[in-house]
């Protein structure tokens, strides 16, 4: 197949900024990501109206053919790649959703999270995505996180009976932090759950998730993942209780070996390439929106 080819909308905190960041395994951006498949997938087009990080984008990734200020003057072009990455604030999603169907002929849209802020939006997409036969994905990281993988993993299995209630907690923003949990929600299936979001001045995002013979915790943000089953109570006569370790990893000292973006890019190259599933699709997408926006009447 032949390389690939796309273009990169808007180049903030996750579309550059965090390859910077010392402590974040890398890469930590779509463009870090990107310079990493340089083999797999040719950078054509960066858009941001800040010629400063335009510059700097150059500079760590190598030369970039197009240079423009705008996703308008992008939509207005006559750049057309194969994957268009949406990598600007919240708001503009839509319209640039939109737009890029009207005017540009991806093979697929790579969108940050929240796909928009609406839900009815959020299905229009979804819906004019479907027609137009393009892929869509979304950026929800933890699809792509191996702590999360491996405790969605142990839930769907069924090993232990079915989910039966998910428990949440974050702090943050709603549209910037809990609409990662509320993909959570939909990605482990429970039939019943409760979100909490806490007011801290700290980072809170931890998950219990509750089947009939055992339950996953799953801490400190996607660190640690434990399994506890339930067995006969050393307290209590006739009452079983989660006394037996089944499972426990600390995935924190691996967070630097391949992280959650690489993994994102390795599967949307495997999708276009090869026909694998989307770890995130737009469908899921719109669905950790319609939580949010109900959370938040």
């Amino acid at each position: 197949m032949d390389m690939l080819t796309a273009t990169l909308i808007g180049l903030g905190q996750i579309g550059m900024g965090f390859e910077f960041d010392e402590k974040r395994g890398k890469p930590a951006s779509h463009l870090g990501a990107l310079r990493r498949l340089k083999d797999k997938i040719s950078l054509e087009c960066i858009v941001d109206f800040d010629e400063e990080k335009l510059k700097k984008a150059e500079q760590f990734y190598g030369a970039i053919p197009v240079h423009l200020a705008s996703a308008d003057d992008f939509i207005h072009s006559s750049v057309d790649t194969d994957i268009i990455i949406v990598a600007t604030p919240q708001a503009p999603h839509y319209g640039i959703l939109c737009d890029t169907q009207k005017q540009k002929h991806p093979k697929l849209v790579f969108c940050e999270k929240p796909l928009t802020l609406r839900s009815s939006s959020a299905d229009r997409i979804v819906s004019l995505y479907e027609e137009k036969g393009v892929s869509l994905c979304v950026n929800h990281t933890r699809r792509w996180e191996d702590s999360w993988v491996k405790a969605v993993g142990i839930a769907k299995s069924r090993t232990y009976g079915a989910v039966k209630f998910f428990h949440g907690e974050y702090s943050g923003d709603p549209w910037r932090v809990g609409v990662h949990m509320a993909d959570l929600v939909n990605w482990f299936g429970a039939p019943d759950y409760n979100v909490e979001r806490i007011e801290v001045p700290y980072l809170v995002f931890n998950a219990v998730i509750w089947m009939e013979e055992a339950a996953i915790a799953v801490g400190f943000n996607g660190a640690t993942v434990s399994l506890m089953g339930a067995d006969t109570s050393n307290r209590y006569s006739n009452v079983k209780e989660l006394r037996n370790i089944l499972y426990e990893k600390d995935f924190s000292r691996e967070f630097g070996a391949e992280t959650p973006i690489l993994k994102a890019y390795e599967n949307i190259v495997a999708h276009l390439e090869k026909g694998e599933t989307l770890a995130c699709t737009g469908e899921e997408g719109a669905s950790a929106v319609k939580l949010v926006e109900e959370w938040m009447k």
